[in-house]
């Protein structure tokens, strides 16, 4: 666990510097894949960690992650 949480102080770390240029839509957009991405190997590699889904499961939550950022894009 300890490489996701640097790899999270890392990001926290841009995010604040991206709120800071008044730049967060990119920060929004970066955040969502990263964390499925993270959430996905995890539940691959070691089942009883995290609650075991199948690959529709998380196919059916990507697609929704990728409708939220298209409509994120379309507002801004």
């Amino acid at each position: 666990m300890s490489i996701p949480i640097v790899f999270e102080f890392f990001g926290v770390l841009s995010i604040i510097k991206a709120f800071f240029y008044q730049v967060s839509i990119p920060a929004i957009i970066s955040s969502f894949p990263l964390s499925f991405i993270i959430v996905f190997i995890i539940s691959r590699i070691n089942k009883k960690f995290l609650e075991y889904h199948p690959i529709k499961t998380y196919l059916i939550r990507f697609l929704g992650i990728i409708l939220i950022l298209i409509g994120i894009m379309k507002i801004k």
